[in-house]
């Protein structure tokens, strides 16, 4: 018989199972009674959080919260459908999978009304916090206070064990950087930079000596690592890691760092030196061993400019060897017969477009010939046994830690006093010094400045009847005088475009197109019909015509640096002019950079008033790039290209 109760306590029993319905029924039930129900909110779940939350699992021994289910039938078969705690069931079936578990090993669960399925998984999945990263750090320090190894956490929550160093690694900052951190007051990068050191004393101090706008990650690690030498440094390079550790050297390892070899400090500089100082040293040896006078280390050394303590020795022309001198014979067999050839055809190329068409060949086969020549003079220059009895080796490193030799350097001491000729014998220049540019480059410089000034001639008709009859006056009355008008109108244009690279591109071809075009109707035609048009014309229309053909005769086109000296009519048609090739004339990699080295670059770019020290350690196409943008609008001009000065003393001397 049924047992009465009250109508209190049936109100109480009800209470108590509605109050059970909504909360959830404890249970424990069989994993192979479990699936993900269709009305779990959430459809999409991070693989690797599976298995890294199975380990974690396994490592606990079981589930630390219940599943939250309801009865359901699937497939025909009753069981229990999860509608919150998904990510918990698949981990659980993965460790089944993998048999670290049985299929009918009873999870914990809260079984729940079919009518409450959404609600509890919705609220699970968005009332869910995810863990302060600040916590984190802390519960990871946690782990390892409890004796846990680096590799046993890291094998519990599927991570990387660098990962782990690198938590522990911000968990044991100074506690003070851990709480800003927690507070979002500081970035997670700006702890990276501070854990370079494990010393909280040396953090604070690091953190108190930088204004509150510069506690950057960079301004950090700087600071931290002023006094340490970067493992990708030139001198740790030069002496070795390997061999630096071997000496006992300490090392600071950046945990942080991301690129490969990054993030390594040596922290003993006494000891990095010395043992530089010591390989230098005996490099220095075998250099005097091989019959230098001296070999000496510089941290700091450039092969531009003078140096007080040193002088620059005169590579010498070494004899030719037999193959070598039998190339020079050849070459100067040719070019005796291009210049003879050149001869035969100055006539005929100025009206004969094969002939003028073969000249072009022949000019371009010079500059072949010089070109050949030129490497094997490379190749003869070098250092005899008079250099190095006085001279010396100044050891240097590369950026990349490589030994640098600059040969063939005296010590003023050592030639100081000496006789002209012992100082040319030791290849110490008095004054002289090697041409600045080669010859190929100078050629186009020059043919650049003939092209401006043609174009201003052509432009200026009564400066180009002046330096016409100039020259014919001079001619006649002082033949040794030169003169850059050739006054038996032989074209020179033709020199100028094949010599001056990128012309086709300058604004002197532009201007002199634009010139020649304006007469080129009264200029064409039959020689009886252009003569009778001249007839019609009147003075000014006669010096214009004039004016262009001064222009295409002039050329100032040489392949060496020129020399001053009295009077030069070149400089006076250009003053005359008003001419600054800086409006006609722009360094690119056509007209220049693309043929100088990138020393020369960084020389024009300081000229210009920018700094250039990246041009150093840039590729030399890059190098180029960027002195091309920076030197574009500055007006910079390379020495052949600048306004003529006249020798004062010579032109004294001349009169």
């Amino acid at each position: 018989m049924a047992r009465k109760i009250s109508s209190k306590q049936a109100e109480q029993q009800v209470h108590r199972v509605m109050t059970e319905a909504s909360a959830g029924r404890d249970e424990w039930v069989p994993l192979s009674l479990l699936w993900l129900s269709e009305k779990n909110v959430r459809t999409k779940r991070d693989p690797a959080s599976i298995r890294s939350l199975a380990a974690q699992i396994e490592a606990e021994g079981g589930l630390l919260n219940p599943l939250a289910v309801i009865v359901e039938v699937k497939d025909g078969q009753d069981g229990y459908g999860v509608v919150a705690g998904g990510r918990r069931l698949l981990a659980l079936l993965l460790l089944v999978e993998q048999g670290k578990m049985d299929a009918d090993a009873l999870a914990p669960v809260k079984i729940f009304e079919n009518e409450q399925a959404v609600s509890v998984s919705l609220s699970e999945n968005i009332t869910q916090e995810p863990m302060n990263p600040a916590d984190e750090l802390v519960a990871f320090r946690s782990l390892a206070a409890e004796g846990k190894s680096i590799e046993q956490i890291a094998a519990r929550y599927s991570v990387k064990e660098l990962t782990v160093r690198r938590r522990l690694a911000l968990a044991n900052l100074a506690p003070e950087f851990v709480d800003l951190y927690r507070d979002g007051k500081v970035s997670v990068d700006v702890l990276q930079a501070l854990a370079l050191t494990d010393d909280h004393d040396r953090q604070r101090q690091a953190w108190a000596a930088l204004p509150s706008h510069s506690r950057s990650a960079y301004h950090v690690r700087n600071l931290l690592s002023e006094d340490d030498v970067s493992a990708a440094a030139p001198l740790a390079r030069f002496v070795g890691v390997k061999a630096y550790k071997k000496a006992g050297g300490g090392v600071r390892q950046d945990l942080f760092a991301t690129g490969a070899g990054d993030g390594v400090y040596l922290t003993d500089k006494v000891l990095l030196h010395k043992l530089r100082d010591e390989r230098m040293a005996e490099e220095a040896r075998k250099l005097v061993d091989a019959g230098w006078k001296w070999a000496e280390y510089r941290e700091s050394f450039s092969t531009y400019g003078t140096h007080k303590d040193l002088l620059r020795m005169e590579p010498a022309m070494l004899e030719a060897t037999d193959a070598q001198a039998e190339a020079l014979a050849a070459i100067e067999a040719r070019r005796a017969a291009i210049d003879k050839r050149l001869e035969e055809l100055e006539e005929p190329a100025e009206h004969d477009e094969a002939a003028a068409a073969e000249v072009d060949r022949l000019y371009e086969e010079q500059d072949e010939l010089a070109q050949r020549e030129g490497q094997i003079d490379d190749e003869r220059t070098g250092w005899n046994d008079g250099h190095k009895a006085v001279g010396g080796v100044v050891m240097g490193l590369s950026h990349d830690g490589k030994l640098v030799l600059h040969e063939g350097y005296a010590r003023r001491e050592d030639v100081a006093g000496q006789s002209p000729e012992v100082r040319r014998e030791a290849g110490v220049p008095a004054k002289a010094e090697r041409a600045e540019f080669s010859k190929g480059l100078m050629a186009s410089l020059t043919a650049h400045r003939s092209a401006a000034v043609a174009a201003s001639l052509a432009a200026n008709p009564q400066i180009a009847l002046a330096a016409l009859v100039h020259s014919l006056v001079m001619d006649q009355g002082e033949p040794w005088q030169s003169s850059p008008l050739k006054v038996r109108f032989t074209d020179a244009s033709h020199e100028i475009r094949r010599n001056a690279a990128g012309y086709e591109q300058s604004k002197a071809s532009a201007a002199m197109d634009e010139a020649e075009a304006s007469t080129e109707a009264v200029r064409s035609g039959a020689s009886a019909e252009v003569f009778a048009r001249f007839l019609a014309l009147d003075e000014a229309q006669l010096l214009q015509i004039l004016a262009q053909f001064v222009a295409r005769a002039y050329t100032v086109i040489s392949h060496d640096e020129r020399k001053e000296r009295g009077f030069d009519a070149a400089a006076a048609i250009e003053s005359a002019l008003g001419l600054d090739m800086a409006d006609w004339w722009e360094a690119t990699d056509d007209t220049y950079l693309g043929s100088v080295s990138k020393a020369k670059m960084i020389e024009a770019i300081t000229e210009a008033g920018m700094d250039a020290a990246d041009l150093a350690s840039m590729k030399k196409v890059d190098a180029i790039t960027t002195a091309q943008q920076r030197l574009a609008g500055r007006r910079w001009l390379p020495a052949p290209l600048r306004p003529y000065t006249v020798d004062a003393a010579a032109e004294a001397a001349d009169d």
